[in-house]
This record gives structure tokens, sequence and C-alpha cells, in this order.
């Protein structure tokens, strides 16, 4: 998993990169690339669409890996008070010694766990996603930002880039991100980025263009690939939907999706608890009335175009 953006921010107040420049993805330039959804749609019509977030995806791996760290630092507290008392009625130390040694140690794991709940705590307590309104009406981006605060700016401002994150440095994950700059055109302000991230460039190159097709051409050539949406708007996704999300990428292999099957069962149970304890985003009354779709719209994919058990 890669967190560039939650857990690592992303770097702002700085001048563009060659790599940015490089890897930039411009509004009016089609590229020859089968558009793909990713399974990020929330809403869909004429007027505006709904994705998630970056991190969405993941949601679940934290917390799961907090847990299983403060089960760690539980059971090593209590082996080492185990071997302590036991050099005390040995005779090896004294029950100073031991006293001592045990507040070591139970600082060096209190720290750790206390930086696994800090981990924790980027996803749990805090928004069901972060959605990303793309607003054809208006040519504007809206969004909630996983830092705090709402972001809106125009599409055609924005400097779009496959942008550098994790992982090795001659195969590194990208992310298709979001640039707003200072009025120079040099200076990085602030960042985003849409839901996907990989380290092939093909798979980003074609969800960019459904985003991109969307906004410049319209939802008439790709309503048709939607499948199905994120039943997420209002309400908190169900365990249903937390397995489906977990086990979906591994669906395609047999063997790995068996090999994963416990990890990703409790995945999906942390999943579900991040779930539980977060609020649902609305977004404000102003943004929602100037993006209200049109009576009678040909378009429109939200949850209750779901098959029954999906909605």
């Amino acid at each position: 998993m890669d967190y560039t953006g939650l857990v690592q921010r992303y770097r702002n107040n700085r001048p563009l990169t060659d790599d940015e420049r490089v890897h930039q993805l411009h509004q009016k330039q089609r590229l020859e690339v089968p558009p793909r959804y990713e399974l990020a749609v929330i809403q869909m019509n004429s007027t505006f669409l709904d994705s998630v977030d970056r991190h969405y995806e993941s949601r679940g791996n934290l917390l799961l890996m907090a847990l299983l760290i403060g089960g760690l630092c539980i059971g090593a507290f209590i082996a080492f008070a185990v071997i302590a008392a036991g050099t005390v009625t040995d005779g090896v130390g004294t029950a100073s010694e031991a006293t001592t040694f045990m507040v070591v140690v139970g600082i060096m794991l209190g720290l750790v766990v206390c930086m696994s709940a800090w981990i924790a705590r980027k996803e749990v307590g805090r928004l069901t996603h972060y959605p990303i309104r793309l607003d054809r009406r208006h040519r504007m981006i809206h969004l909630f930002k996983p830092t705090g605060g709402m972001l809106s700016v125009p599409w055609d401002s924005v400097f779009f880039t496959l942008g550098r994150c994790g992982g090795g440095t001659s195969n590194p994950y990208r992310d298709i991100r979001g640039l707003i700059l200072d009025t120079d055109g040099r200076t990085v302000r602030d960042q985003f980025a849409f839901s996907m991230w990989s380290t092939e460039l093909k798979p980003l190159q074609s969800h960019w263009e459904f985003l991109r097709r969307y906004m410049e051409d319209g939802p008439r050539a790709l309503i048709g690939q939607v499948e199905f949406v994120l039943p997420i708007a209002s309400q908190k996704e169900s365990f249903r939907v937390s397995c489906e999300r977990v086990f979906a990428m591994d669906r395609s292999t047999p063997i790995i999706y068996w090999l994963m099957w416990p990890w990703n069962a409790l995945t999906a149970v942390a999943r579900w608890l991040v779930m539980r304890s977060c609020r649902i985003p609305v977004w404000p009354a102003d943004i929602e009335a100037s993006t209200r779709p049109e009576p009678g719209d040909r378009y429109v994919k939200d949850a209750a175009s779901n098959p029954p058990d999906l909605r």
C-alpha cells in the first residue's frame, strides 16, 4: 500500500519538478487509451460526477496494522514481565533491577503503540471518504481534503500530472495528481489526487481519460461502462460492500485470492470498523444547489440504479 498524501503529506510551496512536467496530463488532449471508471464513481449525471478519493480503496489497512502492532507490543510486554519476574525468583537479579528494566521496556513499547495509534487516527473517526466532484456545468472541481477542509478550483486552471509517490526509483508508484499553482505558474500551492495509483502508466491514463472525457465531452459515451456505482453518497458502507472492495483486487487470480483470504478477511473487518467510526461527508448547500441535475436527465447513475443487493 502507498499512503502518499495521507501519512506522508504532499509537499507544497515548492516549484514544479521536471518529472511533473514530463508526465503532465492536458485537459484538451485526448489520449488513445480506453477510458475506465475503475469502480470509483459515487454519482454521475450530465451536471456532475462524484468520485472517491485516492485512499478510499485502502481504508482499514492502517487500523489493522495498528491493532496488530499493538497486540504484539502487549504480548512482548507480558513476555518481558515474565522473564523479569523469573530473574528475581531465581536470584539472578533484584526486584529493583527488574522494575527498572520493565519501565524501560514499557516506555519503548509505549512509544511504538502511540505511533501506531497516530497512524490509525489517519482513518479512524474522520470521514467515510473524501469525495471529488467534477462540475461540468461550471467547469469546477470541488473536493474534501483528507487533511481537513474543502477546496474548489476551476478545472482549466489545474496542472494535472502523473505524480510520483513511493516505491522504487526506476518504477515508482504514481497517482493522478492535480496541482494548484500560484499566479507565477511554477509554484505548487496545494494538490490532490483521484482514486487510482499504480506503477503502470496505462491504467492511470485510462482512468484519467474517463475523467477528462466526462468533463470535456460529457457522460454520453461513458455511461454504458459504469456497471454500478458505490452506494456511499448518503449512507455508510455496509459490511458486504467492505468485503467486495477488499476481495475485488485478488479475484482475477484464484491462487492469490485463497492465499490472501485470511488477511483480506481481517482487513474487511477493520475496514468496516473504520467506516462505523467515521462521518458521511455532506456537500455545502451552495455546491449542492449549483450542481443540481436537470429534471429528466438521461444520464443519471446513482445507488438507485444499482442491482437491489448493491444499493
